[in-house]
């Protein structure tokens, strides 16, 4: 692709050559490819121009500034963005519905449930993020919960070209505040809820926050389906920031208005969820253990229906779903007949919300080895 083509609406200097690459990663570049010079909180890209052009880069996309650089070069304000857009129009194609969630807890299994209530309606469906790519042949490894933009469009491109037509992925904090997602053209996008993790990276909730929203007042466009569980004050918040936005907002949960949880009863391995579905009620039998795996369930539910798949067909299938390996993921049964569980649980709230949604499965002791 030419390079005006590539930076289309901006300007470069140097000559128009045909670029046949892209990276920020200095060591992965090879002889004709541009290198994306981007800052970072703990490496600057434009320290490693020298070792990209020995490595044979033709161009570089950086902030502007940059002198006397012997290969063309494009300036961005926000190169991050732009390198994002670069990689779309270098790897295009993706599934013809893409949806995006985000939230601390809970993503995996939502476009894990996703992909199978899709699967479940005939669909040729994908889901990807921290368990890797799956689809209905197995599972991939991925590095990122949300990949690079180079390596999320690839991925895409393949998915679309092997016959997925719907794909599940997580949108994570980094990701979204690191533009990845900004060249994916989104079908709908959902919200789990907030509570502390990444401290590492962001000053405070707040700022965590926002990193969040950003899917839903930036990224997804004017009547893009959003599916957000309201039962907490941030789910309340982003619901009303994606209204301002112009989303088309489904509230889910037990304080949901579009689906609601009215009662769960739970089995030693599974639960009785009533719901309310669009103002119908009806019961589903569930045969995952765990209020928040109902809560996922839901939030995928609405998903499902936003993106084509009948209620009825929808509500069937959550009665087949299957749990997500290490997310209350049943392991066998003790000599007396105790299921026991695995979960990847890493956070307070999410070993908090592990043990809670346990607890009503069992009259005797809970058992937990951490």
């Amino acid at each position: 692709m030419k390079l005006s083509a590539l930076a289309e609406p901006l300007g470069f200097t140097g000559p128009d050559i045909e670029i046949s690459g892209l990276s920020a990663d200095s060591r992965a570049i090879r002889p004709g490819e541009l290198f994306a010079a981007l800052p970072g909180t703990q490496a600057d890209g434009r320290d490693y121009i020298d070792a990209a052009l020995a490595n044979g880069a033709e161009a570089v996309m950086s902030l502007p500034g940059l002198t006397r650089l012997p290969v063309s070069y494009v300036a961005s304000d926000n190169p991050r963005r732009t390198y994002a857009i670069m990689a779309a129009r270098l790897w295009p194609g993706q599934p013809e519905t893409v949806v995006a969630m985000t939230g601390t807890n809970g993503k995996s299994s939502t476009i894990e449930f996703l992909r199978q209530l899709w699967q479940y309606a005939g669909l040729r469906a994908a889901c990807f993020g921290t368990l890797g790519v799956t689809t209905k042949a197995g599972v991939s490894p991925l590095r990122h919960t949300t990949p690079d933009a180079v390596a999320l469009h690839k991925t895409l491109k393949s998915l679309a070209e092997d016959g997925i037509t719907h794909a599940g992925m997580e949108a994570s904090s980094h990701g979204l505040v690191q533009c990845r997602l900004d060249g994916v053209r989104l079908a709908a996008v959902g919200f789990s809820n907030l509570s502390q993790d990444h401290f590492d990276y962001h000053a405070n909730m707040e700022d965590y926050f926002q990193a969040k929203a950003r899917l839903f007042n930036t990224l997804a466009g004017e009547g893009t389906p959003a599916v957000i569980n309201v039962d907490g004050d941030y789910g309340q918040r982003m619901a009303k920031i994606a209204e301002m936005a112009g989303l088309d907002v489904m509230r889910v949960g037990w304080a949901g208005r579009d689906i609601r949880i009215c009662e769960i009863t739970p089995r030693r391995a599974s639960q009785t969820v009533e719901l309310e579905v669009m103002g119908k009620r009806c019961k589903v039998e569930l045969p995952l253990a765990g209020e928040f795996q109902a809560l996922n369930a839901i939030s995928a539910l609405g998903l499902a229906m936003k993106t084509g798949v009948t209620p009825d067909k929808a509500l069937e299938g959550l009665t087949h779903l299957q749990g997500v390996p290490g997310r209350m993921q049943l392991a066998g049964h003790s000599p007396t007949g105790a299921p026991v569980f695995i979960d990847f649980a890493h956070t307070p709230d999410g070993l908090e919300t592990l043990l809670r949604s346990l607890r009503p499965h069992t009259q005797g002791a809970l058992v937990i080895v951490f």
